[in-house]
């Protein structure tokens, strides 16, 4: 299960959810745009105009929830469980 999570797809599919539910606050949508804005070095598999905005987005996601789970760890279980990655 932790695969399938850890992936530059599904990190970019719950970017996504993120972005569409507009459930972040302005300094979190900072935060994410921060880590779109990174120059990043693609992988061979993601050096196409969809896999870059696909590792990108998944780039943002992982610099957003670094961000959160250092400065505010209980809004990062609020945002996973919006997003259903709730731990047992």
């Amino acid at each position: 299960k932790i695969q399938k999570l850890a992936c530059a797809e599904a990190q970019s599919k719950f970017a996504r959810e993120l972005l569409q539910s507009e459930t972040l606050t302005f300094e979190e949508q900072n935060i994410f745009k921060w880590g779109t804005n990174a120059r990043i070095t693609f992988p061979n598999k993601y050096n196409n105009p969809r896999g870059r905005d696909v590792y990108t987005k998944a780039s943002a996601f992982e610099t957003l929830v670094g961000y959160i789970y250092l400065t505010d760890p209980a809004r990062l279980f609020d945002l996973l469980a919006k997003l259903n990655l709730e731990s047992d």
